[in-house]
Formats: C-alpha cells, sequence, structure tokens
C-alpha cells in the first residue's frame, strides 16, 4: 500500500481554508421587549438573541436618542430598568475571541403615567378650628398627610384633616407609585356675622298654664356654617310693666346649615306682650330680632265637614293646655255626642276633636254650641250649625244660540245623584 503523499501546496491551502473558516462569526437576532414607563422611572427593556455562536459573549448598549454616540448602560444582563419614556436603541455585540459582530434594534417606552394633581380648600368648623381638604382631580391617591405646620398629621386614607387650627401647613399626597406631591397651604379664619333668625312660630297646647313653646329657625349663610356653640337668651316684657323676665339655654351642637330652635316663654293669657330673641354664637356675633308680639287666650273655631256623604264638626283648638273636656251647652234634640265620639266628654289631648256621622247614626241638623274646659280651668264656647249638604247644579249657556239654549250640569258639588226629577219646564227638553 502506497501512502498518501501531500504536496506542500495542497497543505497550505488546507491552513488558509480552517483558518477563514474560525474568522467568521454567525449572523444573530436581537430581539427588544419593553415595560412602558406607569410609574416615574420603572420603564424597563428586556433582551433575547437568537443564532448566536457558541462561546461568545454578548454585551447591549442602550441608547436613548437622539444621541447614538454614548450610551446611558452598557451591561450583559438581558434586563435593564429605571428608565424613562423616550426612544432607545439597544446594540447588542457578539464577542469571541478578537472576532464581534453586531444586531440592533430601535424601541420606544411610552409614558403611561396618570400624574397626581390635587386642589386644597378648607371649611370653617368653629371660630378658629377648620378642616383642610384635598380633593384630587388626577391620579390614584393612596394616603394623605401633613408633613410641616402646627399640627402633623401621618398617612391616612382620608382627604380631610378636621380640627386644625390657623397657621401655614404643608400637604402631602401620595399616590400607588410611592410619589408624593406637596402643597403649601395657610388656614386662616374670618368671624363676620353669617346667622340669620327666622320667625318664632308658637305651637297651639301650651306647656304649662304659664308658659308657651315654640320655635324659630336658625340660618347660616351660603357656604358657611353655623358656629357652635350658640348662647340663645330670651327677655320678655309683661304687660303689667313688671321687670322683664330673662332666660337663657345653649345650643352646643347641631345641622351646620340650619338648626330649629325650641324655646318656652311667659305666658300671659289674653294679654298683649313682647319678647326679645338674642343668640349669640362661638365667635361672640350677636344676631336679634325684637319686639315678637304675643297673644293668646284659649279657642275654639268650629265647623261643619262633608266627605262621602259623612256630616261631621271639626273644633280646632289654641293656646289650651291639655288634657281638655268638651260638652255640649245646645245641639238639636235627640243628639247622642258619645255616638259620634265615642271618648266624649274626653279628656282629649289633641288640638282637633271631631265628632263625625257614621253608617249607622247621622248627625241631627241643626245649631250646636260646645264647650271646652282645659287642664288651666279656662273656658271658650263655639257655634256650629249642621246643614242638609244637598247636589249643586251649574247653567252653562250655549254659545251661539239664538234659542237661548243653555245646559244643566249636575251635580256640581254635594252628594252624588242618583237620580233627576224634572217637575216642570218649557216643552222641549234636552238631558246629557
Amino acid at each position: 500500500m502506497k501512502g498518501l503523499k501531500i504536496t506542500k501546496s495542497a497543505f497550505v491551502f488546507f491552513i488558509f481554508f480552517v483558518q477563514f473558516s474560525f474568522s467568521q462569526l454567525s449572523p444573530f437576532t436581537l430581539i427588544v421587549t419593553k415595560t412602558d414607563e406607569s410609574c416615574t422611572g420603572n420603564g424597563s427593556l428586556s433582551f433575547n438573541v437568537q443564532n448566536t455562536t457558541l462561546g461568545a459573549t454578548i454585551v447591549y448598549s442602550i441608547y436613548l436618542l437622539p444621541n447614538v454616540t454614548t450610551p446611558i448602560a452598557t451591561t450583559s444582563n438581558t434586563t435593564f430598568t429605571g428608565l424613562q419614556s423616550g426612544n432607545y436603541t439597544v446594540i447588542a455585540t457578539q464577542t469571541l475571541g478578537n472576532l464581534s459582530n453586531t444586531a440592533q434594534q430601535s424601541i420606544q417606552i411610552n409614558d403611561t403615567r396618570v400624574l397626581l394633581t390635587y386642589q386644597v380648600s378648607s371649611l370653617q368648623t368653629s371660630c378658629a378650628i377648620g378642616t383642610i381638604v384635598a380633593t384630587v382631580l388626577a391620579g390614584n391617591p393612596v394616603t394623605y398627610e401633613i408633613t410641616s405646620g402646627p399640627v402633623i398629621r401621618p398617612p391616612q386614607t382620608s382627604n380631610l384633616f378636621a380640627g386644625l387650627g390657623p397657621g401655614t401647613y404643608n400637604i402631602r399626597v401620595n399616590d400607588a407609585c410611592g410619589e408624593g406631591v406637596v402643597q403649601t397651604y395657610t388656614l386662616s379664619f374670618t368671624n363676620p356675622p353669617n346667622l340669620t333668625l327666622g320667625n318664632f312660630i308658637k305651637t297651639c297646647a301650651l306647656n304649662t298654664c304659664n308658659t308657651i313653646s315654640g320655635t324659630f329657625l336658625v340660618t347660616a349663610d351660603l357656604n358657611t356654617s353655623i358656629r357652635y356653640p350658640l348662647t340663645i337668651q330670651t327677655t320678655t316684657f309683661p304687660s303689667s310693666g313688671g321687670a322683664p323676665i330673662i332666660q337663657s339655654q345653649t345650643l352646643s351642637s347641631g345641622s351646620s346649615n340650619s338648626q330649629l330652635v325650641s324655646l318656652i316663654v311667659p305666658f300671659f293669657h289674653a294679654q298683649n306682650y313682647t319678647f326679645n330673641i338674642q343668640v349669640t354664637d362661638a365667635c361672640g356675633n350677636i344676631y336679634s330680632n325684637n319686639a315678637i308680639p304675643i297673644f293668646g287666650q284659649l279657642s275654639a273655631n268650629s265647623q261643619q265637614l262633608y266627605a262621602n256623604c259623612i256630616t261631621g264638626i271639626e273644633v280646632l283648638l289654641c293656646d289650651f293646655l291639655p288634657p281638655y273636656t268638651s260638652s255640649f251647652i245646645s245641639a238639636p234634640a235627640g243628639f247622642n255626642p258619645t255616638l259620634f265620639n265615642s271618648n266624649h266628654p274626653g279628656p282629649f289631648n289633641s288640638s282637633v276633636l271631631v265628632y263625625s256621622s257614621n253608617s249607622i247614626n247621622y248627625l241631627p241638623v241643626g245649631n250646636y254650641t260646645i264647650q271646652i274646659v282645659d287642664a288651666c280651668g279656662r273656658t271658650v264656647q263655639t257655634q256650629v250649625s249642621i246643614v242638609a249638604v244637598l247636589p249643586g247644579f251649574e247653567v252653562v249657556p250655549v254659545p251661539d244660540s239664538c234659542a237661548g239654549e243653555a245646559i244643566v250640569r249636575i251635580p256640581n258639588g254635594g252628594p252624588l245623584v242618583t237620580s233627576v226629577i224634572m217637575t216642570s219646564g218649557p216643552s222641549l227638553q234636552c238631558f246629557f
């Protein structure tokens, strides 16, 4: 067997071919993905390479456009974080020994942040105490805090800071990204008069034989509030000219916009007299309603009731002290009051007293005199006449009628009509 003979020129070609093969790195692919910036500086890029040469190392250079000469970072990690929104180019360099090649990709990180914005306002709740309100206009608030000022408040979920005195405060609102926005707010107070006193409305029932109760409304001006406590003082001037009677009470709390105030003042039966109301708010502002006239005397007013063919007597009482009793001084023959009010003669407490017909008993037609005696022993009488209620009718002329025609509508009030009988009239009539 003959040995293989390799010429010198063939050996040199073989060595050149091997060196040429190893002097070339395989082309590779770079794939870059991103996470947009939802919080400040939290954007990121992730790198993936494919078809790299075995044993080669990869380094990523990150450029923030338009600067393509100096990278903002160079890393061998496959993820890079802490990026802001912008346009980026990533160049991946594959290196093996003295050989290298590159692949690149451009990508945009979007700004998807919702920046936190808010307004600061305040509500005065008393003369020198108020509430600071942080109203968020955009963003995702998580906590609110006061970082400096006369009072420090730690982070809280409510946007209200109550019970604050005057001064300058730094309000910080923190969002879901952990970022905070600080605003400076100066809380100050002015305390001009801001209340209106309504009319005094007395009740019909007395409180005692010598006192009467009633109410009046305290209303705050628009966009203001009632500053409690309120001190209410009444001064009553007896008609006899005696010494004024002064009474005071304190209203510690109530509605912020309008508050009904109850009073009990002296009562002088069947006498004209006056009293004053003075209200002082927590800031020392004084509001007055003076020379309020009062006249009260036990009274009873009666009237006939009629509904659904049922007749009744209604008595309206005022300036009385319950309980009271009722009696009939005069009435039609055969009238028995217990048939029309089983509680007769009382005692009664309501300011409305009713004697009503029913399916069995009907109030007799005629005149009634009713006497009321209240718990103070005061007496009053009232009269009422019960009359038969008949159907009414209405005559309506027919327009443009030369013959003077008219339409008669029956009924026109009163009980329902079950039949109509024509007793006399012209020879021609039309019924509808």
